[in-house]
């Protein structure tokens, strides 16, 4: 506001952040916010307006995460074939390829490639003070998501049912789809008639993929690039936890190619020569 860069000093901006969070502010909205100021402010400092940063040393506050909820391919297919028939293989397409919301809903046809099997992300909606905004992907970069084959056939069986072009997945009105209220609408409304976790979101598909990936065995620089990471590190921290199980099925998988070159051995009827 009318605050003078003079003014500004550490305690008042500690109390300015637990004003924000006392207002009800997600801790992801403080720290985007706290980071605009302190560009400001370090910007003044660089300038000799102020003799140094007084944001920087700011505790924001930790972000609560959310409890990860995944489905196997059977509950996939359950949760699909209880939505609304525009909707399954939206609900499909996302929790096999970790797509974000709003990657999902700016999908475009010409950025599928099904004789190849790939799918360009290159944009994504967003809902900004009640309208929709479309923009790159959250971490503002194109990438190729590889589509399993099952995925191909059900994208051209959608697009024969829809010739109309343009978006891949619509709203029940034609436009684009409003995430909020097609979550209100027909996605939970569907995880209840499912029988699944009642608590499972719309982004808990994109847990599923991840799990699906890493249970295949994918190394998490291939899950990192298919969810479109801004680092390896965001992709360990978030699903590192699976990662014990997986050293456990690679560990009995060495023990299975052992106790097989044993049973493939070929039988010596004497001493071996090692000399020849």
């Amino acid at each position: 506001g009318g605050t003078q860069l003079a003014h500004f000093d550490r305690p008042g901006i500690r109390s300015w952040v637990a004003e924000l969070s006392a207002d009800g502010r997600g801790p992801g909205t403080i720290k985007n916010v706290v980071n605009v100021v302190k560009a400001v402010l370090s910007s003044a400092a660089e300038n000799g307006v102020l003799r140094t940063n007084p944001a920087h040393g700011v505790r924001l506050p930790r972000p609560q995460r959310d409890e990860m909820r995944f489905l196997d391919s059977s509950e996939i297919r359950l949760l699909a074939d209880s939505i609304d028939p525009r909707f399954r293989t939206l609900v499909i397409f996302t929790a096999f390829t970790g797509v974000r919301a709003g990657e999902v809903g700016a999908l475009r046809w010409e950025r599928l490639d099904l004789a190849r099997g790939t799918a360009d992300i290159a944009e994504a909606y967003s809902e900004v003070h009640g309208r929709l905004e479309l923009g790159p992907p959250k971490t503002y970069e194109h990438r190729t998501v590889p589509l399993p084959q099952f995925l191909c056939d059900l994208l051209s069986e959608h697009q024969q049912a829809d010739r109309r072009g343009g978006l891949v997945f619509r709203s029940a009105t034609g436009g684009p789809i409003r995430h909020s209220s097609f979550y209100r609408r027909y996605f939970k409304p569907a995880v209840v008639a499912s029988g699944i976790n009642p608590g499972f979101r719309f982004h808990d598909l994109r847990h599923t993929a991840a799990a699906l990936l890493i249970a295949e065995g994918a190394h998490p620089l291939a899950v990192k690039e298919r969810l479109g990471h801004s680092s390896i590190t965001v992709t360990m921290d978030r699903y590192g936890h699976l990662l014990p199980a997986l050293e456990q099925q690679l560990t009995e998988s060495l023990n299975g190619a052992w106790r097989d070159s044993a049973v493939s051995q070929p039988c010596h009827s004497g001493p071996l020569d090692l000399a020849r």
